[in-house]
């Protein structure tokens, strides 16, 4: 796992946290948590989980994780970019959440068709199930075709 920390002493109770994955939205949910960690004076958090297989998305993982290490930077953001270990994504999200006392998870809408819910389930459902007590609000995003 790999951390950057760039927050300071000025938060309250709330801690925003936005889950990234790599493509074309993550500037637009990375800037609606910086909006809302800004309205309540709060901590912002940026995660991403890694799959296993780091060779299949070489190319976008480095030109996001340099993008995502600008902003971090830039709006004093931690980053964290936790390996999947073969669980659950969801679970990863959930233990990052649990661990900061994240009480707000910004995350964008479902790629997944209907029939892959289906067989695979929703991670914002399965979020859902495995925190309490955190508000989820889920970003309207581009789907790539």
């Amino acid at each position: 796992m790999i951390t950057t920390s760039y927050s300071d002493s000025t938060e309250t109770d709330e801690r925003i946290l936005v889950c990234l994955y790599y493509g074309p939205n993550s500037e637009l949910l990375i800037r609606r948590g910086w909006k809302l960690a800004t309205a309540l004076r709060a901590p912002l958090t940026l995660l991403t989980v890694d799959p296993i297989d780091d060779n299949r998305y070489s190319e976008a993982r480095e030109k996001n994780m340099a993008f995502w290490t600008s902003m971090a930077e830039t709006l004093q953001a931690d980053l964290i970019v936790a390996k999947n270990d073969s669980r659950n994504v969801a679970e990863v999200i959930a233990d990052h959440a649990k661990e900061r006392r994240i009480t707000q998870i910004i995350i964008g809408q479902s790629a997944r068709t209907k029939w892959e819910e289906i067989t695979k389930g929703s991670i914002i459902n399965q979020l859902l199930h495995l925190i309490k007590d955190v508000d989820i609000h889920i970003a309207s995003v581009q789907r790539e075709m």
